[in-house]
């Protein structure tokens, strides 16, 4: 706890503040104390609060007996002097002098306001620390609303207590409360200190935490590395350094598993700590669990165990036994004890955790998943199976209903409770499974689908909304919500990154118009939340993804149909195959790590980017992850026509098309040996589902009145590099600054077949040569002017630019004919967010050499990538996409296709399609 800097630093701008100085009364008491109390900010910096107390004791009395017990001077010392409390842990010392401070300066007004402010924020920390935070919360909020008014909203101090607002809402798992008042705060110190100022870096770090824990792991390495860049300086002298700083390194250390350097500025850090603080303070207790920590990451579990036993009795002592960081020391320690096999120490101190968090915050708090789930998996290792499972039903009955709550989307962490909770739903399927008593797989299978949370389970529900509310201006009003609500998230995203760019870098200009920008669309949010939720009180329910009962979900599919959902997890692969009279559930004996090895194995043969000696496609190897992974399912899905498939992890980069069911006698090498492969996809047609949830929203929404004209065709755009150039390019490489370089775009290999391609589908879909958009045609301008809600079928037949080339800073894209110069509306690359806005009616969208997929299943990296959710957002009900570049004129396999369907009206058709164009 560190509430006395913030008071310091205040102490020591009113010994500078006229009336504060020796010479504003000749009054020899208070002369020396205001000598005192510089010697106590002078003590208070060195970490010596315990001589400090004294001192400010007597201030305390000088001021009273000389001015008064109302004097604002009294209510600084009072301050003052409950903040070196606070530093020290006296909570009941510290608490009435800060309410008695508040109450003298509560009466004043004028110049006196910030100094109600300061009292709250010091109050407020107070209680925050006690894990009081219903009654701290108020505070704050007023602490902020003073600042505001007086100092102006862009004021650091203002900066200050947003930031501190959001840490209380952090320590609460409000994550998306935190996050918003986080970036306005980074927004205002970087403002007014520059990008490399301290508290910038601050701002940052507290920002890449709540990444983590949400988690965003992209982000919060990103933002990790821009506050490297403040921090990253030479060290200083031995005497300069501070233990915080060498926790910092310390950290950094670890974080690259430079170990031994870790631990021996750990343990320095600790005696430095020890030296000046004493060997019973709390910061010895954060100095012990950091250096723990290093322990255990090394399964060094039994040297782990006393620094974690010295740091809960410190905290006991200090804090009482149910302050919210003892309960996060017991935690620490009952896992040490499991992972040492003391299986009933670590029972005691795990319920003991639980019942506290029970009484703090309820029943139905994040932290009380933690703790069943802690739990339930300590009863697993000691074989207790059914007292585990029974914890673990509880622990996801809470997060069920915390997922089914809607997310706040102007915080870009709509799926953070499940991702968050993944291991707890993992855990569940297993448990259950051990202890079937007959209704695993339907209960399992509601589980899977709250783990399989990401973008594109979102996505199509909304899609599923918009077209619920009809043609008419209230559908209109909840396509301009979801589209200013997008619009939001990116104006955010990009506000983030300029203004964490190195300061000669940045473009004030451009932040201010990107602050204006986002003000406006969170207004025009407002509104339009209003009308629709008066309007259209449906929106909300049809719009969030929630799990499909399994009998629901057997009754959805047709006879012919099957389903098959998959589950991934450290420790090995689920598999729910369902069809309309029958339902069964596999364990696999494949984890994710396992799963992700083979699968980039396969995509090494298939995709040319990584396969430059053009080596034959692993067959066999093919057939070896079919029966692990779709054979154990033969006897439900044989009989089917129709496959649909809900992938997880790393099989979202891979179509089930590849594999093989019947063994090879040897790897395919010519274009006769790849027809005599038995491909699942020659057996059965096979479509991808964001999730289960998809193919109940968009069926339900089936009855949307389909479009006139059959088909439509964009391909061809008029490029001038080399023929046969490389298809994998970094689509980053292509911009400069928001727009494109048309002259680098026009520098990319000409398509010339993807015209034939074109005209080919045309023919047999009886349309002509009038349904296409050609060369100079094939344009941005023209794309938006061409009706595109008329046609049932779009076809894009150009260069794909996917996330996985982005280097994070430029959006995945389509190619079309550059102009001769870039312009807001035309720069020859129609990106994800520009597809987004688009109108459609689509039955179909054919992306033909458009990569869409990233090579390793990272979620949200995109396995179903932004490219493919923005043709979904935009009104596809159904696309047909290639995992990885296709070279004309070679024989590749159609599993490079992956159909991502939920009506499949033309399904037999484009399945055939799909052969005719990439087996020729």
């Amino acid at each position: 706890m560190r509430l006395a800097k913030a008071m310091i630093a205040m102490m020591a701008a009113l010994l500078a503040m006229p009336g504060a100085g020796a010479g504003a009364t000749p009054d020899r008491n208070l002369q020396r104390a205001t000598a005192l109390s510089r010697q106590v900010v002078e003590l208070a910096q060195a970490g010596r609060q315990v001589d400090a107390i004294p001192l400010a004791v007597e201030v305390l009395a000088i001021r009273e007996t000389v001015l008064g017990l109302q004097h604002p001077e009294v209510a600084r010392s009072l301050n003052s002097l409950a903040a070196l409390y606070a530093d020290e842990n006296r909570i009941a010392d510290a608490e009435p002098l800060y309410q008695r401070s508040l109450a003298i300066l509560d009466r004043r007004h004028g110049r006196h306001r910030l100094d109600v402010a300061a009292t709250l924020n010091g109050l407020a920390g107070l209680y925050r620390a006690q894990g009081r935070y219903a009654d701290a919360e108020p505070l704050y909020r007023r602490s902020l609303a003073i600042r505001e008014k007086a100092l102006g909203p862009r004021h650091p101090d203002v900066a200050d207590s947003l930031t501190d607002l959001a840490q209380l809402f952090a320590d609460q798992h409000r994550y998306a409360d935190a996050e918003r008042l986080t970036k306005r705060g980074l927004a205002i110190r970087e403002k007014h200190f520059g990008a490399a100022h301290p508290s910038v870096a601050d701002s940052r770090d507290k920002l890449a935490a709540l990444d983590r824990a949400q988690p965003r792991p992209a982000d919060a390495d990103a933002l990790d590395k821009r506050g490297a860049a403040v921090r990253d300086k030479p060290p200083a002298p031995e005497r300069q350094q501070t233990a915080d700083s060498l926790n910092t390194l310390a950290a950094q250390y670890r974080e690259q598993r430079r170990y031994d350097d870790a631990e021996a500025l750990y343990k320095r850090s600790l005696a430095m700590v020890e030296t000046t603080r004493g060997a019973d303070h709390v910061d010895v207790a954060a100095s012990l669990d950091n250096l723990a920590a290093l322990y255990r990451d090394q399964n060094r579990y039994a040297d782990a165990a006393p620094l974690q036993q010295r740091s809960l009795a410190i905290r006991e002592k200090a804090l009482g036994p149910e302050h919210p960081t003892v309960v996060g020391a017991v935690d620490n320690l009952a896992r040490l004890y499991g992972k040492l096999g003391r299986y009933a120490e670590a029972e005691t101190l795990y319920k003991r955790s639980l019942a506290t968090n029970e009484k703090q915050l309820g029943p139905d708090h994040p932290e009380i998943v933690a703790n069943l789930d802690n739990l339930a998996g300590l009863y697993g290792a000691a074989k207790r199976t059914a007292e585990a499972a029974a914890l673990s039903r509880r622990a996801v009955a809470i997060l069920g209903r915390r997922v089914a709550e809607d997310a706040d989307e102007r915080a870009n962490g709509g799926v953070v409770e499940p991702r968050r909770a993944r291991h707890a739903f993992v855990h569940n399927v297993a448990l259950v499974r051990a202890v079937d008593d007959g209704t695993a797989s339907a209960e399992t299978f509601r589980i899977a689908q709250l783990a399989h949370a990401s973008g594109a389970v979102r996505t199509v529900p909304a899609v599923a909304a918009r077209v619920a509310a009809g043609t008419d201006a209230l559908a209109a009003a909840v396509r301009e919500r979801q589209d200013v609500a997008e619009r939001w998230q990116r104006l955010d995203a990009a506000l983030l990154e300029a203004a964490s760019k190195p300061p000669a870098a940045r473009d004030a200009v451009a932040e201010a118009r990107l602050r204006a920008e986002l003000a406006a669309a969170a207004q025009r949010l407002d509104g339009l939340d209003a009308r629709v939720a008066r309007e259209f009180p449906q929106y909300a329910e049809l719009r969030q993804p929630r799990p499909v009962d399994l009998r629901t979900v057997r009754a959805l599919l047709a006879p012919d149909e099957a389903l098959l959902v998959y589950l991934s997890s450290p420790q090995e692969t689920w598999l729910w195959a369902v069809r309309r009279d029958r339902v069964a559930l596999h364990r696999i004996e494949l984890d994710a790590k396992g799963l992700t090895a083979e699968v980039m194995a396969l995509r090494r043969r298939l995709d040319p980017a990584l396969n430059p000696d053009r080596k034959p496609f692993d067959a066999q190897r093919a057939h070896a992850l079919y029966q692990k992974l779709v054979a154990p399912a033969k006897s439900v899905i044989e009989e089917a026509r129709q496959i649909f498939v809900v992938p997880d992890g790393a099989l979202e980069s891979l179509p089930l098309g590849v594999l093989v069911t019947a063994a090879p006698k040897q790897n395919p090498e010519t274009p006769a040996d790849h027809r005599t492969v038995a491909w699942l996809a020659r057996d059965q047609a096979i479509a991808v589902l964001p999730a289960v949830s998809s193919l109940q929203a968009l069926r339900r929404s089936s009855a949307a009145e389909r479009a006139a004209a059959p088909f439509l065709g964009i391909g061809d755009p008029v490029l001038e590099g080399a023929p046969g150039a490389a298809r994998e390019v970094r689509v980053a490489s292509l911009f400069r600054g928001a727009l494109a370089d048309v002259a680098a775009v026009r520098k990319l290999a000409p398509l010339p077949d993807s015209a034939a391609e074109l005209r080919a589908l045309a023919k047999a879909l009886g349309t002509g040569d009038q349904s296409l958009y050609l060369a100079e045609r094939a344009s941005e301008p023209l794309l938006r002017t061409a009706g595109l809600d008329n046609y049932r079928m779009l076809a894009f037949a150009t260069w794909g630019l996917t996330s996985g080339a982005l280097g994070g800073r430029a959006e995945p894209a389509l190619v079309l004919t550059p102009p001769r110069e870039a312009s807001a509306d035309n720069d020859g690359l129609l990106t994800a967010s520009e597809i987004a806005t688009l109108k459609l009616n689509a039955d179909w969208v054919l992306l033909s050499g458009s990569r869409t997929t990233a090579a390793d299943g990272t979620p949200d990296a995109d396995g179903l990538s932004a490219l493919a959710k923005a043709f979904f957002y935009a009104g596809a009900r159904s696309l047909l996409v290639s995992h990885w570049a296709v070279e004309s004129g070679r024989n590749v396999a159609c599993a490079g296709c992956t159909l991502l369907s939920f009506f499949a009206p033309f399904l037999a058709f484009l399945c055939a399609f799909a052969f005719m164009f990439w087996f020729r």
